[in-house]
């Protein structure tokens, strides 16, 4: 035992959730085992007091998903697992506790101190003084029943199949729904945004924005929220979709499009709501929650974009390319070897130009770089669109002219900034294999905002509409809304 009451180890420490979804590697020193009376712990444990134990602050490791988390109160969440609901943490501002019956091994974690002790149940020091249920027969029954639980070590599979809780089907989109309202909002600099409600009317406000830049919402995306549950507000931001002028540049900025939202806001009345946000709505999504904190009540964001150039060389100059040669020949085709060294520039030159042939080739070839690497496996129903002209063409543009100018950010801001959203309950969903939006930058964000669930997705590239990203975006907008 080390001063302090730590305990010291030199080896690596495993357990994990009862059905194996959630795993945990930890290395470096154990904080002092403890069991805590509060009346929290004991309805998060189901039991007479919660059993911890401090966990190094970066020595955890989940391996395979991570906790769900419930707040219970300010400062502090509680984790458990979502699929069969064990138990697990106790995270607040200072750190990390798991619980001690997760560990795989727990022969060494006694606890060496009581917290809240005056909150204890007057009988509880008196439990081990009840008779000993003594019936051999009841033990060899016991011995013979077929465990569905995760074993006590690594075996990188989850419980056999047999409990409900490991047949449950991954969740997916609402049933079709229209929108109850729509309309074109005056935002100025002769700009009407298109927008629209669905869900129900005095519901929890919910605001979803798009992706691209240049993108548009889709009667898809309202089925990401529980009608019964939601209000929510869609839009196609300025240039795009519905709103007009169409493609056009003009006064068409990140901030331009932050006041867009908040005008949104304000016209619904809503004094807080939930915003989502995936791709480029990520971007969008931080960069209004980082400047209006106070109007955010819950942030889901998804295939996390911070639009640093490291990001847009990856995409469009030099990494991708090296995982797509075939559509990256492709995309290199309008553009003359000469001009090859700056793609975004060579392509700017033929979008914003006066030849409406070569604008129209520019943009398909772009557009449909984007269409064709967003899928773990190619989905020609999600690329299709990329290669009709005119949304070819809104897309391209607009992506471009925000993407040239480094989204109007300084280099880094999103995450610098990040400590602002420090209050804020929410979710980040990241694809493993995300082509467009390199996983790093999903990972800086959970390590700036702690308080975010963060779920990594294996098997899964950068579409909302991958099974696995699908399923953690829906049970989010569910959690969120207390379903």
């Amino acid at each position: 035992m080390a001063a302090g009451g730590k305990i010291m180890t030199e080896t690596v420490r495993t357990g994990g959730c009862q059905c194996g979804a959630v795993r945990f590697r930890i290395r470096g020193a154990l904080g002092r085992p403890s069991i805590c009376h509060c009346r929290m712990c004991q309805k998060q444990f189901g039991s007479f007091f919660g059993a911890l134990v401090t966990v190094p602050k970066d020595g955890v490791e989940w391996v395979r998903e991570e906790p769900s988390y419930f707040q219970s109160s300010v400062n502090i969440d509680r984790g458990f697992c979502a699929r069969c609901g064990t138990p697990l943490t106790y995270r607040q501002p200072g750190g990390l506790e798991i619980a001690i019956g997760a560990f795989d091994d727990r022969s060494d974690l006694a606890p060496q101190i009581q917290i809240n002790y005056a909150a204890r149940l007057p009988w509880v020091e008196k439990i081990f003084d009840a008779p000993v249920h003594d019936d051999p027969d009841y033990y060899t029954r016991q011995e013979s029943i077929i465990s569905f639980q995760h074993p006590d070590h690594e075996n990188g599979q989850l419980a056999a199949a047999g409990p409900e809780i490991m047949s449950s089907e991954l969740r997916t989109l609402y049933p079709e729904i229209e929108a109850y309202e729509s309309g074109m909002l005056d935002v100025g600099d002769g700009n009407q945004v298109y927008w629209e409600r669905s869900g129900t009317r005095g519901a929890k406000p919910a605001v979803f924005l798009h992706g691209g830049p240049g993108g548009t919402i889709s009667p898809k995306h309202r089925r990401l929220f529980d009608p019964k549950l939601y209000d929510v507000i869609l839009f196609d931001q300025r240039g795009c979709g519905k709103s007009t002028p169409n493609a056009s540049l003009e006064a068409n900025t990140t901030w331009h499009l932050v006041a867009d939202i908040e005008r949104l806001r304000d016209m619904c009345g809503f004094d807080k709501w939930l915003v989502f946000g995936g791709s480029w709505g990520s971007t969008l999504a931080l960069a209004y929650a980082e400047t209006h904190p106070e109007r955010v009540s819950e942030l889901v964001v998804r295939g996390i974009y911070t639009l640093t150039r490291a990001e847009l060389e990856w995409y469009y100059q030099f990494g991708v390319s090296e995982m797509f040669p075939d559509k990256w020949e492709r995309f290199l085709a309008p553009i003359p070897e000469a001009e090859r060294g700056d793609m975004m520039a060579a392509y700017r030159k033929r979008l914003v130009g006066s030849d409406r042939k070569a604008q129209v080739e520019a943009a398909r070839a772009w557009s449909l770089w984007e269409g064709e690497t967003i899928t773990l496996l190619p989905d020609p129903e999600t690329s299709s669109r990329f290669g009709e002209d005119d949304y070819a063409v809104a897309f391209a543009r607009i992506e471009n002219h925000y993407f040239v100018h480094a989204g109007w950010l300084e280099e880094g801001q999103l995450l610098r900034d990040a400590f602002k959203l420090k209050d804020i309950p929410g979710t980040i969903v990241h694809g493993r294999y995300d082509m467009p939006c390199p996983a790093r930058c999903a990972w800086a964000l959970h390590k700036a905002w702690p308080k975010a669930d963060f779920h990594l997705i294996e098997g899964a590239g950068h579409a909302y509409s991958e099974p696995g990203i699908l399923d953690r975006l829906i049970r989010a907008t569910d959690r969120f809304a207390g379903k």
